[in-house]
């Protein structure tokens, strides 16, 4: 690509993206700073087919085959972004708390009840707050701030609980986990079972 190409984002190509990618590398974020012109290569090939969640690929993979196996319908997501529009492609409906006031501008959808709160109870607490009286997710995913608070409250309001990153909380895998899939870099998504 030449530095004169511009990403969907308007900023600037980098010299070293391949394959037509056209993303840039504030939009990558993950990678940038790597050196590694091998694993660019890779990233930069699979890229195109966005917009996927933050997610290794291998989680990617997990979720899609879990959803569709367990008949997922209603998801409750803490913590916004890519994750939630992918999401919505595949479920009836999807309610994302977020307390990043950048993300929630950026992701509005038909089937995504998509809220900003900022004070922590409020965040963590939302899954009974702003669900009907009673309401039971399909799946409720952990992927933002304030992980093992919003765990306690998913367990008793979720059929079954993706929590990101997982490696970080070594007491939660306890639980019964339904599916793991862990990736090269040493960290792991896993499904669990909730009480709900």
């Amino acid at each position: 690509m030449t530095k004169d190409k511009k990403c969907e984002c308007k900023e600037p190509l980098p010299c070293h993206c391949y394959k037509g990618c056209n993303i840039c590398m504030k939009c990558k974020g993950m990678i940038r700073g790597l050196n590694n012109k091998l694993f660019r290569k890779i990233y930069c090939s699979i890229m195109p087919h966005l917009p996927r969640p933050y997610w290794t690929v291998s989680t990617i993979n997990m979720v899609d085959r879990f959803i569709k196996d367990y008949n997922i319908d209603t998801v409750f997501e803490w913590g916004s972004g890519r994750s939630t529009v992918w999401l919505s492609r595949r479920v009836g409906f999807v309610l994302s708390i977020e307390d990043n006031l950048k993300w929630v501008k950026n992701y509005k959808q038909v089937n995504i009840g998509l809220l900003h709160i900022s004070d922590e109870a409020l965040y963590v607490n939302s899954i009974i707050d702003y669900g009907p009286d009673g309401c039971i997710f399909d799946l409720a995913i952990i992927d933002g701030s304030y992980r093992e608070k919003c765990f306690e409250y998913a367990l008793e309001r979720a059929r079954y609980i993706l929590f990101d990153d997982i490696e970080k909380y070594p007491h939660l895998k306890n639980n019964v986990i339904v599916e793991a899939e862990p990736n090269f870099m040493g960290k792991y998504a896993v499904i669990m079972r909730g009480k709900g």
